[in-house]
């Protein structure tokens, strides 16, 4: 079946399109010989045969009968162009015969119909995905698809639209029950607490919560950690709310935030409880998005500052490495030379002899070859000292969790020097494997003492068990708990999009290879495919070039006087056109398009206005 998206909606509602083009009538109403056999063991030819015919290929593409009222003359006419009849200005059957041709229909093409059974599979699919979906479109979409897997007839649209609402609301009304039930008396008396207005404010803790605390600069970074442990003494939501989807928690979420105290407060107990752990969560994501930001940015200018720096020292180095390449120079001339082999190495000696001798050129090429790595590693410590304070605070109060086995060394590390600052040269760590330092750090951080693996020299240990930890959060080796941006992405996803199992099923149903690198190969040859489709069809108009990596470039169009014609029409329309009051254009194109169907309450339900249009009109 063909699945065609409805305009202004994200439901995946099959429908023919209108108009049908060529392509749509070659495609998908040509008769196949299975076809012309089967036709007349149910019907007689004719007018009913071309209305059978007609209606089995209506169904094999949008899964269900329309009225014959409702089938496009143009599909009827290629349906009796192939049977050799002429088309008739009306289809028009009996009630029973219209029956007979239905399931007739049903049992050749092994089709349940719109049932108990059919209705069972919708029902299951719609009750699973408002488990973790809050759109009425996802919901209305995975019926769509659990239908057409299961070969069985699709419903009116209205249909389906009823039970997606009906199971949204007592998915959520379920769900607001566990997460109250889940709470103690005095997790509930705190988070009561949050819509009462503090005694020295008008505002409520709750709306201090949503506003946060400021933006993520340095600045504002005390203000950053005084709001982050403010949270960190409110119910801590994240078990309560583990269950819950992450998409169905964002979503209660969004709706607290745009719902003052006093309009929360007249929720019923188990919603509210419910949302306001969703906000209290998002705000505690939020700012610690913020906390592991400032972590980033501080140590992206500890590295631009250390480079600076090693800039800095090696301005100076210049004269010496003139002086290499002119020994060099002077090296290359006498070998060039044609004289005999004993006296060039004279010569060679007297040079090497003139430039301070060998160990010192030795000494001079080593430092060279040393500082040309660009190891601005030595002056790290001096970059880091600005913003010690800042980053061992961060490093010691977010809650990092390692992803990987080779990330815990690295977590050991950071809460040594974060937990435990000192002032000394050294710190004493017996159970800390050097494993985890870089190559370029290892020999600052040892300090030279190989016979003493349990001495770290300070300064440089802070600097790279910091900087190390920003590259690993940033490679997502080290995940940030409850950050919205930072934290376990695999984790959040839905357990059918973390079962290999269920996603090689659900690949095999489409006909996709199965693997990665199966369905990623397919879907590339697929948008190759179109690509170059389009490439043909905007090759002939001209309008669209490719540069020399295939993007598209939409070169500018020359625009010419319009005709006087126009200019005259446009003109007439103007005189012609009535004023309107800015109500009155609201309520007329409120009426020809209908816009307000795009407004309703944040949590998606039914608005409790019957006709929306009714308001308009009055």
């Amino acid at each position: 079946m063909v699945g065609a998206e409805q305009p202004h909606s994200r439901i995946v509602y099959p429908k023919l399109p209108e108009p049908l083009t060529e392509g749509d009538l070659l495609r998908w109403f040509t008769l196949t010989s299975e076809e012309r056999q089967w036709a007349p063991t149910v019907s007689r030819w004719g007018t009913s045969m071309l209305a059978l015919l007609t209606q089995l290929k209506v169904f094999q593409h949008i899964g269900r009968f329309l009225p014959l009222a409702e089938i496009p003359p143009a599909a009827i006419a290629r349906v009796a162009a192939q049977l050799y009849q002429a088309a008739p200005a009306t289809l028009n059957e009996d009630r029973r015969t219209l029956y007979r041709h239905h399931h007739a229909i049903r049992l050749y093409l092994g089709i349940t119909p719109w049932g108990p059974r059919a209705r069972g599979v919708a029902c299951d699919a719609i009750a699973a995905a408002a488990q973790a979906r809050t759109d009425p479109a996802d919901l209305i979409n995975a019926a769509i698809d659990a239908l057409i897997r299961e070969s069985c007839e699709l419903p009116q649209l209205s249909t389906l639209r009823t039970m997606a609402g009906a199971a949204h609301r007592l998915v959520n009304a379920t769900q607001w029950q566990e997460v109250y039930e889940r709470l103690s008396d005095t997790d509930r008396r705190g988070l009561d607490k949050l819509l009462r207005p503090s005694g020295d404010s008008q505002d409520s803790p709750f709306a201090v919560m949503c506003r946060g605390a400021g933006k993520a600069t340095r600045e504002n970074l005390k203000a950053l950690i005084a709001h982050y442990e403010w949270l960190s003494t409110l119910t801590d939501p994240a078990p309560i709310l583990a269950p819950i989807a992450e998409a169905k928690v964002t979503q209660w979420a969004n709706e607290a935030q745009r719902l003052k105290a006093r309009e929360l407060r007249e929720y019923v107990a188990p919603r509210r409880y419910a949302l306001l752990l969703a906000a209290l969560r998002a705000a505690r994501g939020r700012v610690l998005d913020d906390l592991t930001v400032m972590l980033l940015r501080f140590s992206g200018t500890v590295v631009w500052r250390s480079e600076k720096y090693w800039d800095e020292a090696n301005i100076d180095r210049g004269d010496q490495t003139d002086t290499l390449i002119g020994t060099l120079a002077e090296l290359l001339e006498i070998v060039g030379a044609d004289s005999p082999r004993k006296g060039k190495l004279k010569q060679v000696e007297a040079v090497i002899e003139a430039h301070g001798g060998c160990a010192t050129l030795q000494k001079a090429c080593a430092e060279h070859s040393k500082q040309s790595r660009r190891q601005w590693q030595p002056f790290a410590h001096q970059a880091f000292s600005p913003y010690r304070t800042a980053l061992l605070h961060l490093g010691r109060i977010l809650p990092l969790k390692a992803a990987r086995d080779s990330a815990n060394l690295l977590l050991k590390a950071v809460l040594n020097v974060a937990l435990e600052p000192t002032t000394s040269d050294y710190y004493h760590i017996s159970d800390l494997d050097r494993g985890f330092i870089p190559t370029d750090w290892r020999a600052l951080v040892g300090d030279g003492c190989d016979e003493k693996p349990q001495l770290f020299n300070r300064r440089h240990l802070e600097v790279v068990a910091v900087l190390e930890l920003a590259e690993a959060i940033k490679a997502g080796a080290v995940h940030v708990s409850g950050s919205l941006s930072y934290d376990d992405f695999w984790g959040k996803l839905p357990a059918e999009a973390s079962d290999p199992e269920r996603i090689a099923a659900y690949a095999a149903e489409r006909g996709w290879p199965a693997g990665a690198a199966g369905f990623t190969a397919h879907l590339r040859d697929k948008l190759e495919n179109q690509a170059s489709q389009l490439d043909t069809d905007v090759g002939l108009l001209g309008t669209v070039q490719l540069d020399k990596n295939r993007r598209p470039i939409v070169p500018r169009i020359s625009s010419g006087d319009p005709p006087a014609s126009a200019v005259h029409a446009a003109r007439q329309v103007s005189d012609e056109m009535p004023e309107r009051s800015v109500l009155e254009a609201l309520a007329n194109t409120a009426q020809w398009v209908d816009w307000p169907r795009h407004f309703g309450l944040p949590s998606r339900l039914n608005s409790g206005i019957e006709d929306l249009r009714a308001i308009f009109e009055d």
